[in-house]
C-alpha cells in the first residue's frame, strides 16, 4: 500500500469512532462476555437501527433454591468520542421516589408469569442492584450539554435514542415464552452503558454559582418518548442510563 495513503487511512480510523469501540469490544471480551459489535436491527415500523455492541453476561450457576432456568445481564452500549466536555446537571431525587421507583427501573424480561413483576425482585434491596440505582454515590443527572458546540447535546440524545430502540426490540426479540418448562424459563436484565471518552463533567447549582468537578460516571435517568406509544411519563416509564468515562472501563 501507498505509503501516503497508509497513512491517511491510519488518521481518519483515528479520529472516527471506531478505536474506542474496538477498546471496549476487547475488554469485554477479556471479561469472557459474549459480544455482538455494530448489531444492526430493526424497530416495529421496519425501520433499520444499530447499536454499538451488545454483550450479554450469563450465570449459569443457580442458587439451590432458584428452580427456573438460566439468568442474564443483556448490556447495550453505545461508544462517543468527543473534545467537548459533556456536562451533566446534578439532580439528586427524593429519597422516598427513589426507593419506591427502584424495581420499575430496572427493565427486566422473563418467561416466568410473575404478576406483579417485583416479587421476582424482593430481596434486591440488599444486592448490588439496590447500590447501583440509590445511594451508590454515583452523580444523578436528567439534563446535559454538549460545552462549545452549536448542538446543545446531539451526541448525547443519540445515543440515548439508540439505547431506547435497542431496549425495545431486545423485548421483542426476547419473546417471553410462559409455557416453557420451569427448570428452561429464562431471566434477562435489560441495561444501557454509553461508554465516552472526553471530559466528563457534573454541574451542581449552588444559589447562582455553578460549582463543576470532572467525574468517571454519571446515571443519566431517561424517558423514552420515542419506542413507547403510550403516555411516557412516570417513574415506570424511566430508563436508568450508565454513562461512564472509557478509564474505567480500561
Amino acid at each position: 500500500m501507498n505509503e501516503e495513503l497508509k497513512q491517511k487511512l491510519i488518521k481518519e480510523i483515528s479520529k472516527s469512532g471506531f478505536p474506542l469501540e474496538l477498546d471496549v469490544i476487547n475488554k469485554l471480551r477479556e471479561l469472557e462476555l459474549l459480544i455482538y459489535p455494530n448489531l444492526s436491527f430493526t424497530d416495529d415500523t421496519e425501520k433499520p437501527h444499530e447499536i454499538d455492541a451488545f454483550a450479554i453476561m450469563r450465570d449459569e450457576t443457580r442458587e439451590a433454591e432458584w428452580p427456573f432456568g438460566p439468568t442474564s445481564l443483556f448490556l447495550l452500549i453505545e461508544c462517543k468520542s468527543s473534545d467537548k466536555p459533556w456536562v451533566f446537571f446534578n439532580d439528586d431525587p427524593d429519597d422516598d421516589y427513589m426507593i419506591s421507583g427502584l424495581l420499575d427501573r430496572l427493565k427486566l424480561v422473563t418467561d416466568i408469569d410473575v404478576t406483579p413483576i417485583h416479587s421476582l425482585l424482593i430481596g434486591c434491596n440488599n444486592t448490588a442492584l439496590r447500590s447501583h440505582h440509590y445511594r451508590s454515590g454515583v452523580p444523578v443527572a436528567r439534563t446535559y450539554l454538549e460545552a462549545f458546540g452549536r448542538d446543545a447535546g446531539g451526541d448525547i440524545y443519540q445515543a440515548v435514542k439508540n439505547i431506547w430502540y435497542a431496549m425495545d426490540f431486545q423485548k421483542r426479540f426476547f419473546n417471553a415464552d410462559p409455557k416453557r418448562k420451569n427448570a428452561n424459563k429464562r431471566t434477562g436484565i435489560i441495561h444501557g452503558v454509553i461508554v465516552y471518552e472526553g471530559t466528563l463533567v457534573v454541574a451542581t447549582k449552588d444559589e447562582e454559582n455553578f460549582e463543576l468537578a470532572e467525574v468517571p460516571h454519571v446515571l443519566l435517568r431517561t424517558i423514552d418518548c420515542i419506542t413507547n406509544k403510550n403516555m411516557p411519563f412516570g417513574r415506570h416509564r424511566e430508563t436508568v442510563i450508565d454513562v461512564i468515562h472509557k478509564r474505567v472501563v480500561a
